[in-house]
């Protein structure tokens, strides 16, 4: 398995995905996907017994950085974990703009 996925294949699935949002609070104000579980990157550590277990956790950021560096960390703790390249920053600008930008 993949550590990342492109926002084009990512759109493909986001309906039955859980996602994951390392950003911070204000980030989300600014552009966000309808449905995440949201957890600054942080306190990944502390959120990390809330994911499911057994399915892919997709990780979002804004530019796919702490996504990134989250997801590696997830994976060393057992979780499958598939940093979203780009951010919701590439999401927005080339699945769907109503997301917003910042």
């Amino acid at each position: 398995m993949s550590i990342e996925i492109s926002v084009q294949d990512f759109a493909k699935i986001e309906k039955h995905a859980f996602v994951l949002d390392v950003r911070e609070s204000w980030e989300l104000k600014k552009a966000s996907l309808k449905k995440v579980f949201h957890c600054p990157l942080q306190e990944v550590r502390n959120c990390i017994h809330e994911l499911p277990k057994g399915q892919p956790v997709y990780v979002l950021c804004h530019h796919g950085v702490r996504s990134l560096r989250a997801a590696l960390y997830l994976r060393e703790e057992g979780v499958q974990a598939i940093s979203i390249r780009g951010g919701i920053d590439m999401y927005a600008r080339e699945i769907d703009a109503s997301v917003g930008f910042y």
